[in-house]
């Protein structure tokens, strides 16, 4: 899950970690239940993206309005550009998991 960030060869690999930590749980305690995939953070640059699929059951006002609250949010805690990228399937057995 945080092994990623673990083997960065930087200073600020133990803040990227906690930061990493803390945008996981302020999402799944904003959107309780929605996320049918685990979140991928992906860093570029000074940019964090936040990615993840989730149930199709919920109004789009919601999901646009929860979308926004996340970005401004986390933009204003963390004081970098927060962008989230989130995608909407039938089902949760839709998703397919490759265990390696």
């Amino acid at each position: 899950m945080l092994l990623g960030n673990l083997h960065e060869e930087s200073k600020n690999a133990s803040a990227t970690t906690v930061e990493d930590v803390f945008i996981r749980k302020f999402v799944t305690g904003t959107w309780p239940g929605m996320f049918v995939s685990e979140l991928i953070i992906k860093r570029r640059q000074n940019l964090v993206v936040i990615a993840g699929l989730i149930n199709q059951l919920h109004h789009p006002s919601k999901v646009y309005f929860l979308k926004g609250y996340t970005e401004e949010l986390l933009s204003h805690l963390l004081r970098r550009p927060i962008r989230m990228e989130v995608q909407t399937v039938n089902q949760s057995r839709d998703v397919q998991f490759k265990w390696i």
